[in-house]
């Protein structure tokens, strides 16, 4: 599953997704380094949860796409 369809359809309080998971995809698919992976992820998550809530995917997925254009 790409980064992109895995992070979208996301609204407020749906699922949650682990700063693991979206690290795990960026190293995957994008072939980012683990720690350039973990930098980006890390970015995203605004209140240190160790998550990215659905406002927190929504942000990280916009980066993404526009690393991608």
């Amino acid at each position: 599953m790409s980064v992109l369809r895995s992070l979208s359809g996301c609204r407020s309080g749906d699922a949650i997704i682990s700063l693991r998971k979206a690290e795990e995809q960026l190293m995957n698919e994008l072939y980012y380094s683990r720690e350039r992976a973990q930098f980006i992820a890390r970015q995203f998550d605004k209140d240190g949860d160790g998550k990215l809530s659905a406002k927190e995917m929504e942000l990280f997925r916009n980066s993404v796409k526009q690393t991608l254009v």
